[in-house]
């Protein structure tokens, strides 16, 4: 029980210094709100794109390991090309075909690869046949922030309805893209 008085008058005294000079902890405290503010406005202009991967992890080491000397990439975006059709539909092919070339000729595109160029495998391919994949790898001298407004230009001309094609756009580049004008939103 003692202790527990020694606590009340610690805390009883502690209020009365506290009210006793309330206007300087006030004053203090909107000082310091406002020095934190004014610090801050800057700092999302200067956040970059990259630092998602630890470059010393033992993934990192494996995935440059794999690239190195498998010459294994991932796709920087990554289409899916829908159809009721069905993708072997003679159609659709056509069609798919004409998107691929229209990407691959897209500035900062290295090369595009498809279900359809890469002989129909069923990996490619949705179990109900009305989908299919197509990879689309980024020149490797881009910057990050190149590779996302590329991703973002991509997302915004192809993505959608292209007669008898719906063609949806993803993978980490567009997410990327997204993420970096959703910081510069908020």
């Amino acid at each position: 029980s003692l202790h527990r008085h020694q606590r009340q008058v610690m805390f009883t005294s502690l209020g009365h210094w506290v009210v006793r000079r309330r206007k300087v902890i006030i004053t203090l405290y909107v000082a310091l709100v406002v020095g934190a503010f004014a610090g801050s406005i800057g700092l999302f202009g200067s956040l970059k794109s990259q630092g998602y991967d630890d470059p010393a992890s033992v993934s990192a080491h494996v995935d440059a390991l794999l690239t190195s000397e498998f010459r294994t990439l991932s796709p920087s975006v990554v289409l899916i090309i829908d159809s009721q059709n069905g993708v072997d539909d003679v159609l659709v092919a056509t069609q798919a075909a004409d998107v691929q070339a229209l990407i691959a000729a897209e500035d900062g595109v290295d090369r595009v690869t498809s279900y359809w160029d890469s002989g129909q495998p069923p990996a490619l391919r949705s179990t109900d046949g009305k989908a299919a994949l197509m990879s689309v790898y980024f020149d490797a001298a881009l910057t990050p922030e190149q590779a996302s407004d590329a991703a973002g230009r991509l997302q915004e001309i192809y993505d959608g309805q292209r007669g008898a094609l719906t063609v949806h756009v993803g993978g980490l580049q567009t997410i990327m893209k997204q993420s970096i004008v959703e910081s510069k939103v908020t």
